[in-house]
């Protein structure tokens, strides 16, 4: 292999260095620094950016722009006697066709949208890797109820299977997948999704699937991102691998059907409201690893009756277990650990109900503490949090040294 003395770089990792060029400057500039490097444009079998006229041996012509299949061959400004024309840039399954068979020019980067499906149905050509985003909206789809995803696609637009309103089932084969933000969201005919090979469930991946009730991640998975789960409110039980270390903001929000829930040994936080309003949870187990419950992580988890605080807990956020009204102080064993309380969050009693506009619809909040029935514990709590902002825990618990 020639070696070039400048740098110690190969004149082939120079060749692949201007693949990531996008103007003929870039090349001059880079010929400019030293002899060896003055043939580099030479030396390319194929243009890497659009202007062609600086890589005199080619043999091969891409196109890096939208190419107008409707307009007249000339306005493509190929270059004659070329062996092969490849079009590089996104372009649709119905398009690459008409490219190659009108102009005789090959797509290398296709994707099938919505107007490939409508003339060539769901039957994906194995050369195609990605589905557009609601690929499946023009109603070719309508009575598919379970779906097994190729093993050639590695990627789905957002909203992909919109269109479907009687999808029930999906299922993932291709160990190398991505899954991008809003893939399912406000999917309610889903029940159940089989996901395999991927890294990361993203941000409302799976937010408003109200009829989502089996869900299999993989071992693969690491993080999980926010509101990705939120408002699935028939999904009873998840299992969360231990692989997984970050769990999003309101990640799980009003899962109103939710039974149970393991936390990872990796995480070291409960994101802000992550299962607020989970009304059927009635016992979650921590990581020892946890340190701190953020703002409003079990708001109103009215069915949660005992929990075991980690040992290293440092913090509990602003309204943490508001309305846990099952969740009793004589339960709720508090560590010597815990440094920071926040407001209202140990508000167990409090109903919807009872939190009261002052002034109109957008006055301050406010609850009537006469409202309940307290043991000396519970009211010293209650009224300590109320109007405190986060405090050392021995001043809101005395019984603590």
């Amino acid at each position: 292999m020639t070696e070039c003395a400048y740098g110690h770089l190969t004149v082939y990792q120079l060749l692949e260095v201007g693949n990531y060029f996008i103007r003929t400057n870039d090349f001059f500039n880079l010929m400019m620094v030293c002899k060896k490097f003055r043939t580099l444009t030479e030396l390319y079998k194929y243009n890497p950016i659009d202007d062609y006229h600086i890589f005199p041996n080619i043999i091969e012509q891409r196109f890096y722009h939208r190419l107008p299949i409707f307009l007249r061959e000339e306005s493509f400004r190929k270059k004659p006697k070329m062996k092969k024309y490849t079009n590089v840039y996104l372009t649709s399954h119905l398009e690459a066709l008409k490219l190659k068979n009108k102009y005789g020019i090959d797509s290398i980067n296709t994707i099938y949208d919505n107007v490939d499906c409508e003339h060539f149905g769901m039957k994906i050509p194995n050369h195609i890797h990605r589905l557009a985003d609601r690929c499946f909206q023009n109603g070719m789809a309508l009575d598919i109820t379970k779906y097994v995803m190729p093993k050639t696609i590695w990627t789905i637009g957002q909203q992909c299977f919109l269109g479907c309103p009687h999808l029930k089932e999906v299922e993932f084969t291709n160990p190398c997948f991505f899954l991008p933000p809003h893939a399912f969201d406000t999917m309610k005919s889903l029940t159940k999704i089989v996901l395999k090979g991927i890294e990361v469930i993203e941000q409302n991946t799976f937010e408003c699937c109200e009829g989502l009730k089996e869900v299999f991640i993989p071992t693969t998975v690491t993080k999980i991102g926010d509101f990705a789960f939120s408002e699935c409110s028939s999904l009873i039980h998840i299992n969360i691998p231990t692989t997984v270390y970050s769990i999003g903001t309101q990640c799980f929000y009003k899962c109103k059907s939710l039974e149970e829930i393991i936390v990872p040994f990796k995480m070291r936080s409960i994101p802000h409201m992550c299962f607020a309003y989970c009304k059927s949870l009635t016992n979650i187990q921590f990581s020892p690893l946890v340190t701190s419950f953020q703002d409003g992580a079990f708001l109103y988890c009215c069915s949660l009756k005992d929990i075991k605080i980690p040992l290293g807990l440092t913090s509990i956020g602003v309204s943490c277990f508001m309305g846990c009204s099952s969740l009793r102080p004589i339960s709720f064993e508090l560590k010597k650990s815990i440094k920071k309380v926040g407001k209202d969050s140990l508000l167990f009693n409090i109903k919807e109900t009872d939190i009261k506009k002052e002034g109109g619809k957008n006055g301050r909040n406010f609850i009537d503490i006469s409202l309940f029935h307290l043991d000396s514990d519970s009211e010293y709590i209650m009224k300590n949090s109320i109007i405190t902002e986060p405090i050392p825990i021995n001043k809101i618990y005395p019984k603590i040294n």
